[in-house]
């Protein structure tokens, strides 16, 4: 089986213990990093071509004579039927429409609509009546319409005139609303787009972040080395100054001469220990830079993974993009 160990304890491993000042190993700054900052989409490039738009077909707008329950009884209607959207807007759009061309107040109970003295010049010059009744099923919104004039419902026998012009009507308005549809769908899909455009700009962002750390790391194990080496050297001629302390302590003419030499050899071990100290914050600060150089070389790692099924999410969204685009074109 297989064990994976933190990346803390894989990074003390590695590095010697700090009472090795002498190692070459600790001292040697790690190479910047040659990972990439943009994931190169030639690695998926048989990936994305493989993929295909996914098949979105308009479904039809129709028309067709039936009967229907009215304010009259069971009428002769023409039933329209529109794919995909859904009753609410079907019914705030024929308000809206009947409100503009009729004269009479409009009223609703429940999902139906009546209103009465309606001219619509497409129709008929004749003002008429007009009811709809909404339903909503699976494929989208069915709307029943039965056209009258004093109480009387047209006949689909001798109006046929009325009747080919309503359905013209009805047709162009159903399309119309099923493009409404479709062109909020295609928005919304182009706003995912978008998220993703923002997404990835910002997973490019981080990796030059975590770059530019490892560049800062490098810079800052090359500065502590200078320092390192600094301190050698003063090491050693402490080192030296305190044999020289040792030797006048122990020469010393008199008490006093003495004293003034003890005096001078603790200077010395302080400043000695201060080196000392100063030397292991300059190995400690090689063995944290290290170890933020490996985490910010783990992050590339994942960044630019996460990159690429971004990049491959985002060329899959383009197809859908595509494919309600051309959904849409060919509602006319």
């Amino acid at each position: 089986m297989k064990v994976t160990l933190p990346l803390f304890l894989l990074i003390l491993i590695s590095l010697p213990s700090l009472g090795q000042t002498d190692s070459t190993e600790l001292r040697k700054p790690p190479v910047l990093s040659n990972l990439p900052i943009i994931y190169d989409r030639n690695e998926v490039a048989e990936q994305l071509a493989a993929m295909e738009k996914p098949p979105l077909q308009a479904m039809p707008v129709t028309v067709e004579m039936t009967e229907a329950d009215s304010r009259f009884g069971n009428q002769p209607a023409l039933r329209l039927s529109v794919p995909e959207v859904n009753l609410e807007n079907m019914e705030r759009s024929w308000s809206r429409f009947l409100r503009k061309e009729g004269d009479g107040k409009l009223q609703r109970e429940g999902n139906s609509l009546f209103m009465e003295d309606i001219q619509i010049e497409q129709v008929s010059q004749d003002h008429f009546d007009a009811e709809l009744k909404f339903d909503q099923d699976s494929l989208g919104v069915i709307t029943d319409v039965i056209i009258s004039a004093d109480s009387v419902t047209f006949n689909p026998e001798t109006d046929k005139g009325i009747y080919q012009a309503m359905e013209d009507l009805l047709i162009e308005s159903g399309k119309e609303a099923y493009r409404e549809k479709v062109s909020d769908d295609l928005a919304r899909e182009r706003n995912l787009l978008d998220d993703m455009e923002r997404e990835m700009n910002k997973l490019v962002k981080d990796n030059e972040k975590s770059h530019k750390q490892i560049s800062d790391n490098n810079i800052a194990i090359n500065q502590a080395n200078i320092e390192i080496d600094q301190n050698e050297i003063e090491l050693k001629n402490s080192s030296q100054e305190l044999v020289r302390n040792r030797s006048a302590v122990s020469s010393a003419a008199d008490k006093d001469a003495r004293k003034e030499a003890k005096k001078t050899q603790n200077r010395t071990e302080k400043t000695r220990k201060k080196l000392q100290k100063d030397r292991e914050k300059l190995f400690q600060g090689i063995i944290d830079a290290k170890r933020e150089i490996a985490e910010s070389e783990q992050s590339i790692v994942k960044n630019l993974e996460d990159q690429k099924d971004l990049m491959i999410r985002m060329h899959r969204q383009t197809l859908v993009i595509e494919a309600m685009r051309e959904k849409l074109e060919s509602i006319n």
